[in-house]
This record gives C-alpha cells, sequence and structure tokens, in this order.
C-alpha cells in the first residue's frame, strides 16, 4: 500500500506533509489507484497490505472490483492478543505515516527532530506527528478491523475460514523476519491453489467436450466406427484421469492449509 499512498501523494505534488494531512492518510480512498494497476497489470493477483482501514474503503474497493470482473476471496490478518505487547512496540518504535513499516525510533529519528524513513528520506515528518500517527493507526486498527472483517464476509459471502491468522507472541516475531516469511508462505500457498483451480476449471471444460462427443458416438451409432468410438472413449478418460489428479492436489493444498494454521 506505501508504493500506491506515495503515488498518490506525487500525483498531488505533495512535498510536505502537516499533521492533519498525516491522519488523514488512515481514511483516504485508494480505490482508483488501485484499479488503475488492475488495468495496467490484468492477469496478476493483487496481494493488499493494510488496505482497506475501514468499511467505507472496502465497499468503494469490492464495489471496483465488482465490475473488473474480480473480488477480494481471502484476507490475512496479523494479531497481536498481548497488549502488553503493543505497548512495549508503541514505545520502542515509529510506524512510518508513507509505508506502514515499522522502524525502531533510534534509527529514523534526526538531531532535527524529524522523522525519516529508511526506504524513502523524501518525505521528512515531525517527530511528534509521527509518534501520534503510530498510536493512532494501531487504535485506529484495533476498532476497525473486526467490522471490516464481518463486511467482508457478508459482502463476499464467504465463510470465515477465508480469514487467516497470524498470532504474534512476541516482538522478535516481526523484526526477525519470521512474520513476513510467514506472509510469503501464505500467499505462496495462495498462488499454488488457485493456479490448481484454474487449471481444474479448464480440464472441466474439456471434459464437457468430451463428453457431448462422446455421446454423440452413441447416439450415431453407425456414422462412428469402433475405432473412432475406442478413440473418443480414451479422451474422456483421460481428461477424468487428469481432473482427478488435479482435485487430489488441491484437497492436498486444503490440507496444508490448515495444518498451517493450526502451526501459526
Amino acid at each position: 500500500m506505501g508504493k500506491i499512498r506515495k503515488k498518490a501523494l506525487k500525483a498531488k505534488n505533495a512535498t510536505s506533509l502537516l499533521e492533519e494531512e498525516i491522519f488523514k492518510l488512515v481514511a483516504s480512498d485508494y480505490t482508483l489507484e488501485v484499479k488503475e494497476f488492475i488495468k495496467d497489470n490484468p492477469h496478476l493477483k493483487l496481494v493488499l497490505v493494510n488496505y482497506p482501514h475501514n468499511e467505507q474503503q472496502l465497499a468503494s474497493l469490492s464495489a471496483e472490483l465488482v465490475q473488473a470482473g474480480k473480488k477480494i476471496n481471502n484476507i490475512i490478518l496479523l494479531s497481536i492478543t498481548n497488549y502488553e505487547l503493543i505497548l512495549s512496540l508503541k514505545e520502542e518504535y515509529l510506524i512510518c505515516p508513507i509505508c506502514e513499516k515499522i522502524y525502531n525510533q533510534k534509527e529514523v529519528v534526526k538531531e532535527n527532530e524529524k522523522f525519516v524513513c529508511p526506504r524513502d528520506s523524501e518525505y521528512q515528518l515531525s517527530l511528534v506527528a509521527t509518534k501520534k500517527y503510530s498510536d493512532y493507526i494501531i487504535e485506529y486498527y484495533l476498532k476497525n478491523t473486526e467490522l471490516v472483517i464481518k463486511k467482508f464476509l457478508t459482502t463476499n459471502k464467504l465463510s470465515p475460514s477465508s480469514v487467516i491468522q497470524l498470532t504474534v507472541q512476541k516482538k522478535e516475531e516481526i523484526l526477525a523476519g519470521e512474520i513476513q516469511k510467514n506472509l510469503i508462505k501464505i500467499i505462496d500457498n495462495f498462488k499454488n491453489f488457485y493456479n490448481l483451480l484454474r487449471e481444474k476449471n479448464k480440464l472441466e471444460k474439456e471434459r464437457d467436450k468430451a463428453l457431448s462427443k462422446l455421446l454423440q458416438s452413441i447416439i450415431d451409432w453407425e456414422v462412428f466406427g469402433g475405432s473412432e468410438r475406442k478413440k473418443v472413449l480414451e479422451e474422456y478418460k483421460k481428461v477424468m484421469a487428469d481432473i482427478k489428479v488435479i482435485q487430489q492436489h488441491l484437497e492436498l493444498e486444503l490440507a496444508g492449509e490448515v495444518a498451517d494454521k493450526a502451526e501459526f
């Protein structure tokens, strides 16, 4: 989401941000920017990080995705159940308002009391405003996450299993990259699953054609010779065997996903 947010700021020729403008970043609607990305990359699966933040953003994004023939299929929820850990993170770390990544205060605060993102020094933000933003965004997430998920499930008519939860027990999991690795693993599993699903759909279309041809050979018994009927039957059997293999792979992917959820 950081890339989209930065692109939107550049489009407005914004070179600096006041405190009130920083807070507005949270509630800003980036549906048009997402739409533009989908238009430029129609065949890619899109993964949105830290977006949408609220029900209004979700409704706007979902409506636009419907027009593009797409929808949100899954949510990966990062959960910190230990409130003491949340307080510890708030004291030691800052969340960049632009890229929304977390950084140790000692590494990003300059002598002039400005916050400078290590990934992008183009924007130097007020330290006071950045601290307020960090506190605000955490509280904002805690307040809105449940509402967004409920809206997501009802809008897309999905079961709670569409939400995969990663629970953080200690800050080292974030800082050492363990959470990032688990996220990548889940996303890769999604890619494999949907690739298999597309292949299954393709084979089912081939099955329908083969079945139609097989039935026609039975109806037109005199037209189709014995060797021709045998060939049609073999084509149908092959497609059914391929579908069975794909179905087995899909079941293994689903079983792996359940195991991953239990592990995480």
